[in-house]
C-alpha cells in the first residue's frame, strides 16, 4: 500500500514538473517581471503670472477641475487701471498719427499748388525774355524809346524774382512733406508701442484669474485669501488621473528583450486579485542613475558593480471601471517579450511629433 502511495505521489510531482517545465519554456521564459513599478501622472504646477494678493481661491484640496476652470483669483484693480492706461495711451497715439496723416495729405497738395506756380512763373519768364530781347532789338533800331527798354529788364527781373520764391517755395513744400513723413513713422512706431503695451496689459489682467491648465484633480493646495504671490509661485498641483500610465524600472538584464508594443500584464498592490492590461510605449534613454541630481562617477579606484534599472513607459490599455488609478501606487508589471516591434535602437522610444506653427 506505502509503494502505491510513493508511486502515486512521484507520479504527480513528476506530472506537476512537467506541467511547470511545459509552461514555463512556452510561456514563463518570454515574461520579465518587476515590482518596481509605479503608476504615473504628467503632474502640472500652477503658478501665477503675475503678483498680486489672492482675492479668493476657489477650490479645494482633492477637487475635481476641468481645463480653464478658475482655480484663484488675484485682485485686479491694479491691473484693471493699468489696462486703462493703455487704452487711453492707444487712442492718443492713433489720434497723433491720424493728425500727421492729414498734414501729409495737406503737405502733398501744397507741393502740387507750388509746382503748378513754378510752372506759371516759368512760363512767364520765359515769355518776358522774350518781350525784353523784343524791346532791346527795338531800341538798337531805334524803334523803342530807352524808357521802354527799362521797363522790359524791370519786369524781366521781377519775373526772375517770382521763379526764385516759386521754386523756394516748392523746396519748402517738399522739405515740410518729408518731415511729416518721418513725424508719421515716429508715431506710426509709437502707436506699435502703445498697443503692445495695450496686448500686454490685456494679458496682466486675465492672468489675474488663474485657471486649470488641463482637467484633473487638484491636491497639494498652497494658496490661502488674502496671501501675497510672486510668478512663478506654486499655489496648487493639478493631476490629470484620467491620464495615467506606469514606469517599471526593469534590470538592465532584463530589458534586451523588452520593445515598444509588448503586452503587459499588471497588478496593483492596493487591489490585490485586479489585473490589468497594458502595452510598453517606449524605454527612458538612459538608466535611472543617470538622470538623478548627482550622477554616479565609477571612473575610480573603489568600484562596485550594481545591477542598473532603466525606466519602461507602459499604457494602460484595459483596467476595471470599479478601481481608481492614482499616482504613486505600487505595480507588478510582467512584459510578454514576444510580443513588441523589432529594428533600430530609435525604434525603442517615442515618435516625436513636430508642432504646426
Amino acid at each position: 500500500m506505502k509503494k502505491y502511495a510513493l508511486a502515486a505521489a512521484i507520479a504527480a510531482l513528476a506530472t506537476l514538473a512537467i506541467f511547470l517545465g511545459v509552461r514555463w519554456a512556452v510561456y514563463g521564459r518570454h515574461i520579465e517581471i518587476t515590482d518596481n513599478a509605479f503608476v504615473k501622472a504628467d503632474t502640472i504646477i500652477v503658478a501665477p503670472k503675475i503678483s498680486g494678493r489672492i482675492a479668493k481661491v476657489y477650490v479645494d484640496d482633492n477637487a475635481i477641475v476641468d481645463e480653464g476652470d478658475v482655480l484663484v483669483a488675484i485682485e485686479d484693480e491694479d491691473y484693471l487701471a493699468q489696462l486703462q492706461q493703455a487704452e487711453g495711451e492707444v487712442a492718443a497715439r492713433a489720434a497723433a498719427l491720424d493728425a500727421i496723416r492729414l498734414k501729409i495729405e495737406q503737405a502733398g497738395a501744397g507741393i502740387a499748388s507750388a509746382a503748378a506756380t513754378v510752372k506759371s512763373t516759368q512760363a512767364s519768364l520765359a515769355l518776358q525774355k522774350i518781350e525784353r530781347e523784343r524791346a532791346a532789338e527795338l531800341a538798337r533800331e531805334n524803334f523803342a524809346t530807352r524808357r521802354s527798354l527799362d521797363q522790359a529788364d524791370a519786369a524781366l527781373k521781377d519775373w526772375s524774382g517770382r521763379a526764385e520764391g516759386a521754386a523756394a517755395g516748392l523746396d519748402a513744400a517738399k522739405a515740410s512733406a518729408s518731415i511729416a513723413e518721418a513725424q508719421e513713422k515716429e508715431a506710426a512706431a509709437a502707436l506699435k508701442i502703445a498697443k503692445a503695451r495695450l496686448s500686454y496689459a490685456r494679458s496682466n489682467l486675465d492672468a489675474t484669474r488663474v485657471r486649470a491648465p488641463k482637467s484633473g484633480v487638484a491636491g497639494n493646495l498652497a494658496a490661502r485669501d488674502g496671501q501675497y504671490v510672486n510668478p512663478g509661485q506654486r499655489l496648487l498641483s493639478v493631476v490629470p488621473i484620467m491620464d495615467v500610465y506606469v514606469v517599471a524600472n526593469f534590470k538592465e538584464t532584463q530589458i534586451g528583450r523588452i520593445r515598444p508594443g509588448a503586452k503587459v500584464r499588471l497588478e496593483i498592490d492596493a487591489y490585490p486579485g485586479a489585473e490589468l492590461e497594458g502595452e510598453v510605449e517606449s524605454l527612458a534613454p538612459a538608466s535611472g542613475a543617470e538622470f538623478s541630481l548627482l550622477p554616479p562617477e565609477n571612473a575610480t579606484g573603489n568600484f562596485t558593480k550594481i545591477v542598473q534599472r532603466m525606466p519602461v513607459r507602459i499604457k494602460v490599455t484595459h483596467a476595471p471601471a470599479d478601481i481608481a488609478l492614482l499616482p504613486g501606487l505600487s505595480v507588478t508589471a510582467a512584459v510578454d517579450t514576444r510580443g513588441g516591434g523589432a529594428g533600430a535602437p530609435t525604434a525603442l522610444f517615442a515618435p516625436h511629433s513636430e508642432p504646426s506653427l
